[in-house]
């Protein structure tokens, strides 16, 4: 008789890490990484290649200074450009006429948008 091989799942250390890391350093760039990561591990097993590949970058990318702002997630102040660009983010009670002056727009969540590891730049695609 043939043994049925089990399919392999991640970890649930794993799965606790990651949780943990998207608590405290959650980045929309990271959110394709974890995603491919996890369909390559769920249809190729947890050990093969590219989903080590992908679970590091995804990692990797939590600590990344820069986000991309998705549909208008983040609220902008100053004068606002269209085309891809790199924007100031700020955590905080931002100072409006300061930061309008020095980077002419920024991105900013007030004081209820900071986490441990915030970024310091927003990706705007739009």
């Amino acid at each position: 008789m043939e043994k049925h091989r089990r399919k392999e799942y991640p970890s649930d250390g794993l799965l606790i890490a990651t949780i943990w890391f998207l608590m405290i350093s959650f980045r929309f760039i990271s959110l394709p990484l974890l995603v491919g990561g996890l369909c390559i591990a769920h249809r190729l097993g947890r050990r093969n290649r590219w989903a080590i590949i992908l679970r590091v970058a995804f990692f990797l990318s939590l600590l990344s200074p820069v986000d991309v702002n998705v549909l208008g997630v983040y609220r902008g102040g100053g004068v606002h450009r269209s085309g891809p660009r790199l924007v100031r983010y700020v955590v905080g009670m931002p100072a409006h006429t300061a930061l309008i002056d020095r980077y002419g727009e920024y991105y900013t969540l007030g004081c209820s948008g900071y986490t441990f590891n915030s970024p310091s730049w927003m990706l705007v695609l739009y």
